[in-house]
């Protein structure tokens, strides 16, 4: 009977911790790059995208924003610390969106609209790099695959596909 209950909590405990972290990332539209996290409360996978921002120690973002993560480039290789890339393109038109690079132990990098240097057109450069670089730029983590969030807050599209920036690498 004992075996039974702890066998019991042990395989609800790691289903659910499974869900967490895989349910509701879905492939955003025509930018299979980027994956996006459905935390809206009409999408089933809401408690569990609640629980993986929970999880990852961070406060889940509004209902009304829409959070997308990427490990690879455009040419759909792993992104590597040891390389330079260049996130580039126009952010959907939004009240504002932030980003970040994390890695295995959890330290993450930020850069927020606010604090972005533009270019003349209103698009963005960012460069991912664990060097110094001139312009925007996220560190890459020292250790772990790097992991590209972007959560854009209250875009304009509401539920329309967004047109997201891409990800090339420079140098390695």
């Amino acid at each position: 009977m004992l075996f039974a209950i702890v066998a019991g909590v042990a395989a609800g405990w790691i289903s659910a911790v499974s869900m967490i972290e895989n349910y509701g990332f879905e492939a955003a539209a025509g930018q299979p790059q980027w994956k996006e996290r459905r935390n809206a409360t009409d999408h089933p996978a809401a408690p569990y995208a609640f629980g993986y921002f929970i999880n990852q120690g961070q406060v889940p973002p509004p209902l009304t924003s829409r959070h997308f993560v990427r490990s690879t480039d455009d040419e759909g290789h792993q992104l590597r610390n040891e390389c330079l890339y260049e996130l580039s393109g126009m952010m959907p038109a939004a009240r504002r969106w932030s980003m970040g690079v994390a890695g295995a132990d959890g330290a993450a990098a930020t850069l927020g609209a606010g604090e972005a240097i533009y270019e003349a057109d209103g698009s963005v450069n960012i460069f991912l790099s664990e060097m110094p670089v001139p312009g925007n730029r996220l560190m890459l983590p020292h250790q772990g695959t790097p992991l590209v969030s972007l959560t854009i807050h209250d875009p304009q599209e509401g539920d329309k596909p967004l047109a997201l920036p891409g990800i090339k690498r420079v140098r390695c």
